[in-house]
């Protein structure tokens, strides 16, 4: 099986790679902030402007740069603030970002597709940040010298503030890839929402005491406002198959969609919206498994900007 080298992959991402050293070292900005940018542009690149990393970002002055990479903040907050925070703080301008991917742009789309973009820029920070920035976030964090040597065991580097509360978990490492692998080249079959768990795709769903809601009529609601193929499985009364309970008991269901995409559709937007059949209402929202999301009990430096 070909397999491809550190060295190799630090290769072929070398402007991304400058981009994240220029953010950190020369514009003084924070690591954590400045990987999650990246990641924000790379997903650009892959739904709105190919190649716009190494063709448009990395040519940008410093002024420039540093100024989109404010604007990529503001989304990225955006995406972590429900429809309850500031509704007007949708409308703040991003031009220069707009302009770079040459659409009307407004961060009232990231409120709106906000559970399919935080999906592909998690998958973008698993499958191509978190191997490509080793090295880099070894320094910062003082685990490692300047330069990291391609041989050896594969390190992982434990970077503070992950598991994200948003973007979830981001562990960097440097093991050896398969050069087939799609994800590292942008292959165009792949999307990075494409590989997401079930629980991305999983609505919470809450009904009225006294009201009885059934299953049949939560798939009926449902299927007929999005589609056949829109609900994947419900489980009425229970998070697991095996927890089930007694429909008459249900006052809640968990609902597995079809795609992410699908749980954008459902709220619109909102935190939490309510649909009505046969005069009883079904409140949905998107479901949280319960977890902590602190990094796990580890000393790790604070990051050495020179």
């Amino acid at each position: 099986m070909a397999v491809i080298t550190a060295h190799e992959l630090y290769m072929f991402y070398t402007r991304e790679r400058n981009i994240l050293r220029y953010l950190i070292y020369t514009l003084r900005r924070d690591p954590i902030h400045s990987v999650l940018t990246i990641a924000f542009w790379l997903w650009l690149e892959h739904v709105a402007r190919p190649n716009l990393v190494p063709a448009e970002i990395s040519l940008l002055n410093p002024s420039l740069l540093n100024a989109l990479a404010n604007e990529a903040l503001l989304c990225l907050q955006c995406l972590e603030h429900s429809d309850a925070d500031d509704p007007l703080s949708y409308r703040a301008p991003i031009p220069l970002t707009a302009t770079l991917i040459q659409k009307n742009l407004s961060l009232t789309f990231f409120n709106r597709k906000r559970h399919t973009i935080i999906a592909g820029i998690k998958s973008i920070l698993n499958n191509v940040c978190c191997r490509i920035f080793t090295d880099i976030l070894s320094h910062v964090y003082g685990i490692a010298g300047p330069t990291t040597s391609f041989t050896g065991p594969p390190t992982t580097v434990v970077v503070p503030s992950f598991p994200h509360a948003v973007f979830g978990p981001f562990m960097p490492s440097r093991p050896e890839w398969d050069l087939r692998d799609e994800r590292l080249w942008y292959d165009r079959w792949w999307k990075p929402s494409s590989d997401v768990m079930d629980d991305d795709k999983t609505m919470f769903l809450t009904f009225s005491k006294g009201f009885l809601v059934t299953e049949e009529e939560v798939l009926y609601l449902f299927k007929t406002l999005f589609g056949e193929e829109s609900v994947v499985e419900i489980l009425m009364g229970c998070l697991l198959e095996e927890d089930r309970v007694p429909q008459e008991e249900a006052l809640y269901a968990t609902m597995l969609v079809d795609s992410v995409t699908m749980v954008d559709r459902i709220l619109t937007g909102k935190r939490l919206v309510k649909y009505k059949i046969n005069g009883k209402d079904i409140w949905a929202r998107k479901y949280e498994q319960r977890q902590k999301l602190t990094p796990p009990s580890t000393t790790v430096a604070q990051p050495r900007m020179f």
